[in-house]
């Protein structure tokens, strides 16, 4: 056995030691800053309050290096909320306050699976709702592919009637 080359198998060898506890120390680097994204409030109770936690998440991201920055599974949570907080402090609290409100209408229907023909009026006073808001205030409105979801689903849900065709013989 020729063992001419065992000193750079040996250097080979520790090499990726070397380079599996640098992963190792770049993992936990990213899990700090997922912990620190995840420990944000939600989009939904994100208050303008929250934009020093929000900063401390950016410059807790941005102070990995460039082999660490992948390694963060939530970056599209911090940009969600990041972008969420530039919406809240353009807006006035009286803006605010009116999306919270048709958020709260649409957040109190019944889940999209779960929802019955009965509730149509439910989905129509929070369609009403959202229309009566201003331009500024849609914008704050989290909920509208939801109303949507369940707009379409009462649809669904309709029963085939002709009106006026009380014998049902397809004349009226």
């Amino acid at each position: 056995i020729d063992i001419s080359n065992v000193n750079k198998l040996n250097q080979a060898v520790e090499k990726i030691a070397q380079l599996e506890e640098q992963l190792e120390r770049d993992k936990e680097a990213a899990a700090k800053v997922d912990e620190a994204i995840n420990a944000l409030p939600s989009l939904k109770d994100l208050a303008k309050a929250d934009q020093s936690k929000i900063k401390e998440a950016r410059d807790a991201y941005n102070a990995l290096t460039d082999t660490q920055k992948p390694l963060v599974t939530t970056l599209s949570v911090l940009e969600a909320a990041e972008a969420r907080m530039e919406k809240l402090l353009a807006a006035s609290d009286e803006d605010i306050s009116a999306a919270k409100a048709v958020d709260d209408m649409i957040d109190a229907l019944p889940a999209e699976d779960e929802l019955e023909y009965a509730d149509k009026a439910d989905v129509d006073a929070a369609r009403a709702a959202y229309d009566k808001l201003t331009e500024a205030q849609k914008g704050l409105v989290l909920g509208l592919e939801t109303l949507k979801a369940a707009e379409e689903k009462i649809a669904d849900l309709a029963p085939d009637v002709t009106y006026g065709d009380v014998n049902n013989d397809g004349k009226i």
